[in-house]
């Protein structure tokens, strides 16, 4: 399933966090003060070198309020300058117009600030896993409109990775880097070393592809993925 919901329906599916996660915050000091509490003593550290934006960090939260305008232009200048870097966005509640745009623009995830520490917590932990997380009320619009005709933004946002039609699961863009890996049948350390990140998280992320894809083994993966990624090959 390429998304999430996010809100009382989240199921409590248990993530074992595989290191300590840098976070930066944008939004006004009362809400700045309230995550760096929420998110104490767990694994999201926040940083204070907030001018910093070309000092890449794991995950950026946005306060829709404090970028009213200009959001999507902010969330299209992270990708490009860190594209490794997964953005949620917090929001007292969202408009659909809002939701699509940052959807186009890349982002990673949305939550409420209506949410309870836990879901929150919980949302940061699958979006750093590669989930895309929507409102529960726009992923089900996303299930209903457009979906035949192919016009429906959220299929388009969750396809974007790795270019996929209907019918083939979502991966994510780190995802699809550890598969083209697999197919080239580089090792964990291997995989790890090239894309900069712990044996421990390509492990994750290999999990997690084999459940989407629906395979048992690397192999099988790499199978799948020269069956299923037209245009991808072992030597890319």
């Amino acid at each position: 399933m390429p998304f999430e919901l996010c809100g009382a329906e989240m199921d409590a599916r248990t993530i074992e966090p595989p290191s300590s996660t840098i976070l930066r915050i944008y939004a006004d000091p009362l809400v700045r003060a309230g995550l760096e509490e929420i998110l104490k003593s767990t694994r999201f550290v926040v940083s204070r070198d907030q001018a910093g934006d070309d000092v890449p960090c794991d995950l950026v939260v946005i306060d829709e309020r404090y970028h009213a305008t200009g959001l999507s232009d902010l969330i299209t200048a992270m990708k490009t300058r860190h594209p490794a870097t997964r953005v949620v966005v917090l929001a007292d509640r969202f408009d659909l117009e809002t939701v699509v745009a940052a959807c186009l623009a890349g982002v990673d995830g949305f939550c409420l600030t209506t949410a309870g520490r836990d879901v929150l917590i919980h949302c940061f932990e699958l979006v750093m896993l590669g989930e895309v997380i929507l409102p529960s009320e726009m992923a089900f619009a996303a299930m209903t409109d457009g979906a035949g005709n192919g016009e429906n933004p959220f299929l388009r946002r969750s396809q974007h990775p790795n270019g996929s039609s209907l019918g083939i699961p979502a991966l994510s863009c780190r995802e699809h880097e550890v598969l083209k890996a697999l197919m080239r049948g580089l090792s964990n350390k291997r995989i790890a070393n090239e894309l900069e990140i712990t044996e421990a998280t390509v492990k994750v992320h290999v999990k997690t592809i084999l459940r989407k894809i629906g395979v048992g083994n690397r192999t099988q993966a790499a199978l799948w993925a020269a069956d299923h990624l037209p245009g991808e090959s072992a030597a890319q």
